[in-house]
């Protein structure tokens, strides 16, 4: 008789402390982890916000942010969000992730080098660096007429997309009376020729001439038409 109420005392105590082990299971670990998984809240606006500050801002409201895009944006600058998903205002549970579109600034483009190019060529290679043209202007120039010899930003400067860059053309090479360079000294006259942006062409000596490394005689002529890069031939004296 005692071995069966010692039996029966061993089972009731079994039965107590399941009992007491599945209350504590559900008020105190199940019945939370449900209620927080029911658990609603709105969704915070954090566009405008810097990107880990919107992650506090959402983790408030018990809520994860996650990076979604970075992308360029204009008028938007660098880590600021741009866009969420769910939007602002939509009642979602507790926990969600909210993906954020967050600003990667704005997207700078290189001036191409397109010098000595005409100004169609130059046009088209601007439009697919995401670039227009903007000024045209004109310069005299040795180099071909209306082609490029300078553009405003320089090449390789950065600029934003869609920026208009000014062109200069060339006029073709300028046109003026050749000067007499005759009884000058080759240093003075090398400048000379340097300032009119003529080249130096071939230099001979005459021989038995008392004026050494003096010009005594030139091609073209003074007074002759000449042009920017045309070349002048000199003849000294030995």
């Amino acid at each position: 008789m005692r071995k069966l109420l010692k039996i029966i005392g061993i089972f009731v105590a079994f039965v107590v402390g399941v009992f007491l082990l599945g209350f504590i299971l559900a008020n105190y670990i199940i019945m939370p982890i449900y209620m927080r998984a029911s658990k609603e809240t709105e969704v915070p606006d954090v566009c405008g916000l810097e990107f880990e500050n919107a992650k506090r801002v959402l983790a408030q409201k018990l809520l994860s942010g996650e990076l979604d895009v970075v992308r360029y944006c204009e008028d938007i600058p660098p880590g600021v969000v741009v866009s969420q998903r769910p939007d602002p205002g939509r009642i979602v549970k507790q926990g969600k992730k909210i993906f954020l579109t967050v600003s990667k600034g704005i997207e700078g483009v290189k001036v191409p080098y397109i010098i000595g190019l005409d100004i169609n060529q130059a046009g088209n290679i601007l439009a697919s660096s995401g670039l227009f043209i903007g000024e045209v202007s004109y310069r005299y120039s040795p180099s071909k007429e209306n082609t490029v010899i300078a553009t405003n930003p320089p090449t390789d400067s950065v600029l934003i997309r869609n920026s208009r860059v000014n062109l200069i053309l060339s006029r073709g090479p300028m046109s003026l009376d050749m000067p007499d360079l005759t009884g000058y000294h080759l240093e003075d006259v090398k400048r000379k020729i340097k300032q009119l942006e003529l080249q130096l062409g071939e230099i001979t000596y005459a021989t038995n001439s008392p004026l050494c490394n003096i010009v005594i005689l030139q091609s073209p002529r003074a007074g002759e038409k000449v042009k920017q890069g045309d070349r002048v031939n000199l003849i000294l004296g030995e």
